[in-house]
């Protein structure tokens, strides 16, 4: 991966996209020298252009809602994504401007409040509901997948509530999300060699799914969950993970973590009833935050 040169092409493409003001609606007079009369042909190919750095950017980083910049009617553009964009590309980009609301909120909840803030909750409801009603393209299992993940993003911080009462239900959905996004990984990846194209975003999401189960089962919360469903999901997380592997000891076979693979091939340690947890009754304690570090604060405002 350290050979691969997509970052600095996108980081190039990204800061010529600023420079020639795409990422604004009908203020691009202010980014040139000389006097431009756009079509509007021009103009959405313009913001297409845009949305199209944007996704870029967040598949290439860890799933994080790439920097973006504010634009001073961002509405106008949202208003009129389904004229400028096909079905597919509409779906994926709702998905990434929700899972930016959420990372935002769900920031400065835990910035102000701190983990474990009752508010968690009701935000954490009202964007799984937002995510939910995104409409999916018929027959397109990535679009599928991308909306999967961003409710797995959204539904794993139900591991930062404080109060069992809501938890458990809310680590419940958790499992099943994340079952979810195993299933159509593989899927995709027995249809289509998924593993061979698949960006970072989702090796971080399968990955993140794989530490939501493991987290799970390792806890009391066990007792509810199908175990079988879970041991199986976890083997899929790692035969994606290893099938994206170039060559011995590479960073794509080193992200499959020991203790993932452990817990899938020697079931008797992690599916033992008797088994202690780890970590509090929920499994909380010591969750892996390399896959959770979408919740940083972003400063900056995300036009669509």
């Amino acid at each position: 991966m350290w050979k691969d040169p997509s970052h600095v092409y996108t980081g190039t493409a990204h800061s010529l996209a600023v420079q020639n003001g795409l990422f604004v609606n009908g203020h691009e007079q202010d980014f040139a020298r000389t006097h431009t009369s756009l079509s509007k042909e021009i103009r959405d190919i313009r913001a297409h252009l845009w949305l199209n750095c944007c996704l870029v950017f967040q598949a290439l980083c860890d799933g994080l809602p790439y920097l973006s910049i504010s634009e001073s009617k961002p509405y106008q553009r949202k208003t009129r994504l389904e004229e400028i964009v096909d079905a597919s590309f509409h779906c994926r980009i709702k998905c990434h401007d929700i899972l930016i609301d959420a990372t935002r909120a769900f920031g400065d909840i835990i910035d102000e409040q701190g983990e474990g803030s009752k508010s968690l909750l009701p935000l954490i409801r009202i964007f799984s509901e937002q995510v939910e009603i995104v409409p999916l393209p018929l027959c397109d299992d990535l679009c599928y997948l991308t909306r999967c993940c961003t409710r797995l993003a959204i539904s794993a911080y139900y591991f930062f509530l404080q109060s069992h009462d809501f938890k458990r239900p809310g680590l419940i959905t958790t499992f099943s999300i994340a079952t979810e996004v195993l299933d159509a990984v593989s899927r995709l990846d027995a249809m289509q060699d998924f593993a061979l194209y698949a960006s970072n975003y989702y090796t971080r999401m399968a990955l993140l799914a794989a530490f939501c189960i493991l987290r799970l089962v390792r806890s009391q919360l066990k007792e509810h969950i199908d175990l079988r469903d879970a041991q199986q999901s976890l083997f899929k997380a790692i035969s994606f993970v290893k099938r994206r592997s170039m060559q011995h000891g590479d960073l794509d076979e080193r992200t499959a973590p020991e203790s993932v693979q452990t817990g899938a091939t020697d079931a008797s340690t992690y599916w033992n009833s008797t088994a202690a947890p780890v970590g509090d009754s929920f499994g909380s304690s010591n969750f892996p935050e390399v896959y959770m570090d979408w919740n940083f604060p972003l400063d900056l405002d995300y036009i669509g």
